[in-house]
């Protein structure tokens, strides 16, 4: 007796509205994932609203760049990793993070900040660099790819004014946190 095999859901012939009812039950990380796959699904996944959620990056052994409500616990937020790595993939291991590695993650976390701020309707709440002991900044982190992106920062429109800035470093025991 031969198998069958399974049957795909056509998730975009559904009816618009029972579409957005069903990527209303998702989480941020499945949200931004199906906003890539085409132009019609990113804008199918902007009519989707999160309340109260902002953005931030924290630089260390990766960039990690954070989505939730800044007043509630970093435990309900998600969180998109993106590592230097010889090509580009993506690793979807747990609810709450999306590991991404890029040849020139200096230039994707740009992008990925720009999608999830098109998409979210959020603002950019503030940046961490950290330095400690048992986070220490990878030397590709320190090469070219911090370059690229400091120079996307520097260039950003939207970003022009960071409203918060953290610098930590374990082996000077030095941390400056500065808002604006």
């Amino acid at each position: 007796m031969s198998r069958r095999p399974p049957r795909k859901f056509p998730l975009l012939r559904l009816p618009r509205l029972a579409l957005i009812e069903v990527v209303k039950c998702w989480n941020p990380i499945e949200i931004y994932l199906f906003s890539r796959v085409s132009r019609k699904t990113k804008e199918i996944s902007k009519l989707i609203e999160i309340p109260d959620v902002g953005l931030g990056l924290t630089i260390s052994k990766c960039y990690e760049v954070y989505l939730g409500n800044p007043a509630r616990c970093v435990s309900t937020h998600w969180y998109f990793r993106l590592y230097p790595g010889l090509r580009n993939y993506e690793k979807y291991k747990h609810e709450r993070y999306l590991d991404i590695f890029s040849k020139n993650s200096g230039k994707s976390v740009g992008k990925l900040i720009d999608h999830c701020q098109e998409i979210f309707k959020c603002e950019f709440g503030g940046m961490s660099i950290s330095n400690l002991k048992f986070e220490i900044i990878d030397p590709v982190m320190k090469s070219s790819n911090l370059k690229v992106f400091i120079n996307w920062l520097n260039q950003h429109e939207k970003l022009s004014k960071i409203p918060y800035l953290s610098v930590s470093s374990g082996e000077d025991n030095l941390k400056k946190d500065m808002k604006f």
